[in-house]
């Protein structure tokens, strides 16, 4: 099985500034991934998402968390991205997403539940995520 590692993408809500500017890129790998005759191992190595960017003061509570996820998950990239990881599992590839510093909330089961939805997954492919 290959391993991919990809690292501080720090995507954002949609109207926040971001630090990664090229969803397509990652897509277009993520869809190649996918496409592949056998399963991958894809590892992003923290801070892929960005919960201190943005207007306001970081939201660190569990309900601000789980906004800002569904903020995030809602838009362009960070929806696409999360459906691809989605195609990915349900192929049969291994998928691990950890936290770093801007995205700590990431072991916040309501945020976890987040993700998991907008996967667009059954339960058990959603599962299997590995959020560590």
């Amino acid at each position: 099985m290959d391993t991919y590692v990809v690292s501080d993408l720090h995507i954002t809500q949609e109207d926040a500034p971001c630090l990664f500017a090229d969803g397509t890129r990652l897509l277009l790998l993520l869809a190649r991934l996918a496409a592949g005759r056998v399963p991958a191992r894809l590892i992003f190595n923290g801070d892929t998402l960005d919960f201190l960017e943005g207007e306001g003061a970081p939201r660190l509570g569990p309900v601000q968390a789980a906004q800002t996820m569904r903020q995030i998950a809602g838009g362009a990239v960070g929806s696409a991205l999360l459906r691809q990881v989605g195609v990915l599992l349900a192929r049969g590839s291994e998928v691990t997403l950890r936290l770093g510093n801007h995205d700590l909330e990431l072991a916040l089961p309501a945020v976890q539940t987040v993700i998991r939805d907008a996967l667009r997954q059954p339960s058990s492919v959603a599962a299997r995520l590995q959020i560590v």
